[in-house]
């Protein structure tokens, strides 16, 4: 799973973020590839009337920050909908992130989403149904910016790291 920041985000062309209804709320979205299953953060979750379900089995999720959670719950047949799309979702409990919800390959696969990550759009093919096109976020700056687990792991492979911080003198003046 990929454990990214909105800003991270942005700046990615592997991923795509907006925002969907799950179950009748608004919900701040990242589709993202690269990720197994789909996701829902615990404080999500409280809103939405569902109760959670025994996942049947423990996943181990690896954080940016190097701990690991132990996940055993979920939220079965989700109501998401995209525009006139109306779909379902499996959702992990996942604890607090950035997004509200992630969707990941098996929600991707399942409704025969294309990503498209250089013009951030996913568009649905469904066999013998009407073609679906979600206008996710732009990318508003052009800035190079790589995760904290991408960072992490190549420092570990032995590449140099330097961590560096910016001041605006200007807004120092004005204060």
């Amino acid at each position: 799973m990929n454990a990214l920041t909105q800003q991270e985000v942005r700046a990615s062309n592997t991923v795509v973020e907006g925002t969907i209804r799950l179950s009748e709320r608004i919900a701040r979205v990242l589709f993202d590839s690269g990720a197994s299953h789909s996701f829902i953060s615990s404080s999500f979750a409280t809103k939405i009337n569902k109760e959670s379900e025994p996942l049947g089995f423990q996943l181990v999720v690896s954080t940016p920050v190097g701990t690991k959670l132990t996940i055993d719950v979920y939220y079965k047949g989700c109501e998401i909908t995209i525009g006139e799309m109306k779909a379902q979702a499996d959702l992990i409990k996942l604890g607090e992130m950035e997004y509200d919800i992630i969707l990941g390959m098996d929600w991707l696969s399942t409704y025969h989403a294309h990503v498209d990550c250089r013009l951030k759009k996913i568009i649905f093919k469904m066999e013998g149904g009407p073609e679906y096109v979600f206008d996710g976020v732009k990318n508003k700056v052009n800035i190079p910016v790589i995760s904290a687990l991408k960072a992490t792991k190549l420092l570990r492979h032995g590449c140099r790291g330097f961590l560096a911080t910016s001041i605006d003198k200007r807004h120092e003046e004005e204060g």
